[in-house]
Order: C-alpha cells, then sequence, then structure tokens
C-alpha cells in the first residue's frame, strides 16, 4: 500500500511541477511580448516626435516690401533689422524686398490686385484707408493687445484705423512746427495773440523782411489742420462721414492765418531761400528745413524751432509711413511677428532705420535729446492729430482745402470759403465705400 501512496505522490508532484514551468513559460512569454509591444511603442513615438521636430523647423516663409532707402547708412541698418529678425525667429523666414520710393505705389497696387503681393509692408499713411476698404488689409485687432497700443504715440496709431478698426502699426512719423528768426523774433510765441502781436511787431516790407513764409497747394492744406486742432477744432465730425472744419474753430485758424500773410507780401516770402537770408521771421514747417540748411548753408544758425503756438491746446499735423500686413498672406502670424518686431525699441533705436526721422513709440520720445532741433519736432509729435481715415482725404485736401486757403488768401471771406468747401467736402464723402 505504501508504495502505492509513494507512487501517487510522485506523480502528484510531477504534474504540479510540470504546471508550473507551463505557468513560468506562459508568464515570461507574456511578459517578452509586453516588452516587445513597449519597445515597439517607443519607437513610434519617437518617430513621431522626430517628424514633428522635422515640421517645426522648417521655417515659414514670409516676404516683406519696403522703400529703398537712397542713403547706404539706411540699407544697412534695414538689412541689419532683418537679419536680427531672422536670427531671433528661426521658425520664421523673412524676406527683404527693397523698392525705389517713386515706383513703390504702382508696383504695390499692381501686385496686391494681382494677388501676387507680399505678406507685409510700409505704406504710405492715407492709403491705410484706401487698401482696408477694398478688403486688401489684414485686421490686427485680434493680434494687439491695448497694451500694446498704448505703447505707441496716439496721433501716430490713430492713422492706422478704418471705420474703427486697426489695420496696421505706425512705424515713424514726421510732423510740422514752427521755425523763428532769432534776431527778429528773440522770444518766441506760445500763444496765438503773441504770435499774432509779434508778427505784426517785426514785418517791415520796406526793408524786405516779412512776418511769416507758409506754403500754399495741397502741402499748404495738409499743414492747416494743426492749427484747426490748436483751436480745438477737428477736420471732420466724429463719424467722418461730413466736414467740420467750418466751425469756429476752423474759421479762426484760417482767419489766422489770412492776418498773417498780409503782413507777409508775396514777393519776400516766396523768394528763393528768404528764410536763412534772414527776411522772414517765421516758417511753418517740418524737420527737412533745418537737415537742408545744415547740408547747403552751414553758416546758418540763427534759428530756433518751437511748439505751433496754441489758441486752446497744442497740436500737430502728422505725416509718415504705416506697416500692415495683407489679407492674401499665407502666414499672417509670422508676418504680425514681423511688424511688432519692427516696431519695437530696440529696432526704432537702430541709427539710420527711419524713413521719417521720429519713432513712434512713447518710450523713444527723447531718442534725439543730443540734437536739440530734432528733439523740438519729437515733443511736438506728442500733440499730433491723425489726418481724417477715409478713402477719399487726399483728394478733399488737395483740391478742396487748397482751394478754400488760396481763395481766403486773396481776400475772399473765410466764412464763405470754408462754408462752399465743406459743401464740396460732404459731397466727396458721400461716396465713400460703405
Amino acid at each position: 500500500m505504501w508504495m502505492l501512496l509513494l507512487i501517487v505522490c510522485v506523480s502528484m508532484v510531477a504534474t504540479l511541477s510540470l504546471a508550473g514551468c507551463k505557468e513560468e513559460a506562459a508568464e515570461e512569454e507574456v511578459a517578452e511580448e509586453e516588452v516587445a509591444e513597449e519597445e515597439e511603442a517607443e519607437e513610434e513615438e519617437v518617430a513621431e516626435e522626430e517628424e514633428v521636430a522635422e515640421e517645426v523647423t522648417e521655417p515659414v516663409e514670409i516676404t516683406y516690401w519696403h522703400f529703398e532707402p537712397r542713403e547706404k547708412a539706411a540699407k544697412d541698418a534695414l538689412t541689419q533689422a532683418f537679419d536680427m529678425f531672422n536670427a531671433q525667429n528661426p521658425d520664421i523666414n523673412a524676406e527683404l524686398v527693397m523698392v525705389p520710393k517713386d515706383d513703390f505705389n504702382v508696383k504695390l497696387q499692381t501686385a496686391v490686385a494681382a494677388g501676387a503681393g507680399p505678406d507685409a509692408s510700409i505704406i504710405d499713411q492715407p492709403l491705410v484707408a484706401t487698401y482696408a476698404s477694398q478688403g486688401a488689409l489684414l485686421s490686427l485687432e485680434s493680434y494687439i493687445s491695448q497694451e500694446e497700443k498704448d505703447e505707441f504715440v496716439t496721433g501716430a496709431l490713430e492713422t492706422n484705423y478704418y471705420k474703427g478698426e486697426l489695420f496696421g502699426l505706425p512705424l515713424d512719423f514726421v510732423c510740422i512746427a514752427l521755425y523763428y528768426n532769432k534776431t527778429l523774433v528773440p522770444d518766441p510765441p506760445e500763444t496765438w495773440d503773441e504770435f499774432l502781436a509779434i508778427a505784426r511787431e517785426v514785418s517791415d516790407p520796406d526793408n524786405n523782411i516779412a512776418a511769416i513764409q507758409i506754403p500754399g497747394g495741397g502741402y499748404g492744406a495738409w499743414i492747416w489742420p494743426a492749427f484747426v486742432a490748436a483751436a480745438g477744432g477737428t477736420m471732420l465730425n466724429e463719424d467722418q462721414t461730413e466736414a467740420a472744419f467750418n466751425d469756429e474753430a476752423g474759421q479762426a485758424a484760417l482767419q489766422l492765418w489770412v492776418d498773417l500773410i498780409e503782413l507777409s507780401p508775396k514777393n519776400i516770402r516766396e523768394a528763393a531761400d528768404a528764410f536763412p537770408a534772414g527776411n522772414i521771421a517765421f516758417l511753418v514747417s517740418g524737420p527737412w528745413e533745418y537737415e537742408g540748411w545744415r547740408a547747403n548753408y552751414p553758416e546758418f544758425t540763427d534759428y530756433g524751432i518751437t511748439l505751433v503756438p496754441k489758441e486752446v491746446q497744442y497740436a500737430t499735423n502728422i505725416g509718415g509711413q504705416n506697416l500692415v500686413v495683407y489679407s492674401a498672406s499665407e502666414n499672417p502670424d509670422a508676418a504680425v511677428e514681423l511688424l511688432k518686431f519692427l516696431t519695437t525699441d530696440e529696432v526704432q533705436s537702430i541709427p539710420n532705420i527711419l524713413f521719417e526721422g521720429n519713432p513712434s513709440k512713447k518710450a523713444l520720445k527723447d531718442l534725439y535729446i543730443d540734437d536739440p532741433d530734432h528733439q523740438v519736432f519729437s515733443d511736438q509729435l506728442q500733440y499730433a492729430t491723425a489726418r481724417p481715415g477715409v478713402v477719399n482725404w487726399i483728394k478733399i485736401n488737395d483740391e478742396v482745402i487748397a482751394t478754400a486757403i488760396d481763395r481766403a488768401f486773396a481776400g475772399e471771406p473765410v466764412k464763405q470759403v470754408l462754408d462752399e468747401a465743406a459743401e464740396q467736402a460732404n459731397a466727396i464723402l458721400a461716396t465713400e465705400p460703405q
């Protein structure tokens, strides 16, 4: 019997051992399969990451058009800025294309109309409304925060709005200020009353001295809104649908000009180089005047520059260049990043980078503190008022306002010429794109 029990026990042990071995083998096989699956999954994940990495490192391409600077230093500065941008943004490759300014607008208009325009470009300030009205520009409202907007000089930023929507960023700007002959005017005026009083005192036609030199035509019409704003007025109503320049502020501004011109005989004020020759007490103009004198009349230093005198507030006009992104761009995010970069304090501080010479950022107000002449214009820009953001403003400026000023200078009543000009302007405004 005991032999039988022994055989049974041995048999059971063998069976259990065999079962255990099979279970261990099965477990090992499962473990090996799991390891293999994990390794395969890891390999697939690595491959996917490598594929994604390859996609990320391939930079997007954008093209930017800019006026071709005449000076080599300005070209070098612009090239430097783009080298900096591409180095700091390896995921973007921005190509700089310089186009001669005389050809720029025609080439841009043709390219945009054909759907072959750049992703972004510099643009003359008044053309923002034109291209925006055509749907050719990308709205920047979702790209530029209010905090970023507040960094710009208010008047400069406002030149980028069309129908209340932001379509660009200001690059650089220029305005007018008041030049005065230091010998004739030791203490410059701050108010209109002082301005007119000094003009009456110094005007001396018998000795070839005129009170002021004010340009006519479209150029004079570009300057005149500075005086309308100084009297507290605006060129158009709030929604920019009707003329407002014929109100009391506009009438006061034009009457001031008429009074000053009456103290400035045409043969004196329009003579070549009358101001550096010492025959003009006041000159309303921009920074190109002193730049020209430095180059052509280095001995002429008997001048000062001050803010445009105020009636109720300081004010000036504004001209310059903006930066825009076109709605047809395939890479608008990258193009907007380029615009933001070109308006940074770092880039705007690069010598010779600015086309018009004055930065659009408030933080750079004292960039030219070591050049008193230039600094006055930077100070004056803080009071700049943007032109109306309507498509036909240049037409109104050149054909309507310029004519009204000339008629007033010829002796016609100020109120009459402005009321008639307002009617003409309203007829043009009625044709604005809706």
